[in-house]
């Protein structure tokens, strides 16, 4: 470092060095969180024989632990949200009949169509949940195991969003007002 720099590009060094400390300790603990929160969903999944349930719930432990500030990660959003689109696939399935496949693939991009406006109007609008509309189309779950995945997931994902937000991971962060305002 040269001896001539000022002592306030010193300490501003210092505060960037902490910074990034922080921040490192930070996405540790992130990372750590969001691998806790997807074993559990990992060990629901698989008890439910359900693996392509774990893209939209990996999406949805994403959006839980790492955006916030986002009124999707609310745990009313992530619960309901799944839970919407979880019967819109389950009603798709009915509809479907005994001799779903192959041709009831061509009911998943309607069975989304429908989800996803559902969520909005609902107040519960979580996008990873979408795919909980078009999975059961690709599946041979029967539809009460795949029901019960949904529940499932739901309650898992409620109770991970509840706990982030009783932590409040984002109290350090500079748009936490915008967060609380969102959250009222």
């Amino acid at each position: 470092m040269d001896e001539t720099a000022p002592a306030s590009s010193t300490k501003e060094g210092a505060n960037v060095a902490a910074m990034v400390r922080g921040r490192g300790m930070a996405a540790l603990g992130i990372a750590l969180l969001t691998l806790v929160l997807l074993q559990g969903i990992v060990l629901v999944s698989y008890l439910a024989g359900l693996a392509l349930m774990l893209p939209s719930w990996a999406s949805s432990v994403a959006i839980l632990v790492g955006c916030r500030d986002i009124p999707s990660a609310r745990p009313r959003s992530a619960c309901l949200g799944h839970l919407v689109c979880g019967a819109v696939g389950v009603a798709a399935l009915w509809l479907a009949g005994p001799f779903a496949q192959p041709w009831a693939m061509g009911l998943a991009a309607p069975a989304v169509a429908v989800a996803v406006p559902l969520m909005w109007a609902m107040r519960c609008y979580h996008p990873p949940a979408a795919a909980n509309a078009a999975i059961p189309l690709f599946t041979a779950a029967t539809m009460p195991v795949y029901a019960m995945a949904v529940v499932l997931g739901a309650v898992l994902l409620f109770a991970a969003a509840s706990v982030l937000d009783r932590l409040d991971l984002s109290k350090d962060q500079p748009s936490d007002s915008r967060r609380s305002a969102a959250r009222r």
